[in-house]
């Protein structure tokens, strides 16, 4: 009963969530396999630690630390996103790349979120730890299957550049959308926001420029 309870709470609570959306995105540039690797991985890994060591994890840092890390770290992708090459050489150098992008994604991006805390939650109601994590793991695996199958849809109808930029695009959002979620109102001001945007933007137009002229 408590594999059915965790398996079906958090598969519906993924659902629409961006971390299926981030999954429909990786899904449009890697192999399935390695994706589902890389999510089972990080979702291990943070429901592991919301299940095992959440509640003396947060007596040492502050959840809204971790995650605004993990914001930062999205904006950080989303520019090392655009700075990616389009060759598909480049992916089979590394072979365990996408494991560990993938991985290190949902490892981040779920710290402080609704799923992680959902874990928490069912931890505490549960007479086995053991599979609670593992219907939790296997539900954030479920739903990316859901997700792998409308990116592998898209990703014969739109242009690897345009993947690039979308891949881009939802990264920085996400990032924003988080640190948005967990800043204080005294760090959300105009001009914060107008410096970010700019160093932001110079840094995207230095990459975008410099892909151009590697290109040409």
């Amino acid at each position: 009963m408590d594999f059915l309870n965790g398996l079906l709470l958090v598969f519906f609570a993924e659902l629409g969530d961006k971390s299926q959306i981030l999954t429909i995105s990786f899904a449009t540039k890697y192999p399935a396999k390695k994706i589902l690797i890389g999510v089972a991985i990080g979702a291990f890994l943070n429901h592991g630690i919301a299940i095992f060591l959440g509640s003396v994890l947060t007596q040492f840092i502050d959840i809204n630390i971790l995650a605004t890390i993990a914001g930062f770290t999205f904006i950080l992708f989303s520019l090392i996103g655009l700075a990616s090459s389009d060759k598909v050489e480049e992916e089979k150098k590394n072979k365990y790349g996408v494991i560990v992008t993938v991985a290190l994604t949902f490892f981040l991006g779920e710290l402080g979120d609704k799923t992680q805390l959902t874990a928490i939650v069912l931890a505490t109601q549960s007479k086995s730890l053991i599979l609670t994590l593992l219907s939790t793991v296997t539900a954030m695996v479920l739903s990316s299957v859901v997700a792998i199958l409308i990116g592998s849809k898209l990703k014969n109808k739109v242009q690897n550049s345009t993947i690039k930029y979308i891949s881009s695009l939802v990264f920085l959002i996400f990032g924003i959308l988080k640190l948005v979620d967990v800043l204080e109102a005294k760090y959300l001001t105009l001009t914060n926001i107008l410096l970010f945007a700019i160093v932001y933007i110079i840094i995207a137009y230095l990459i975008f420029r410099r892909g151009n002229c590697e290109s040409t």
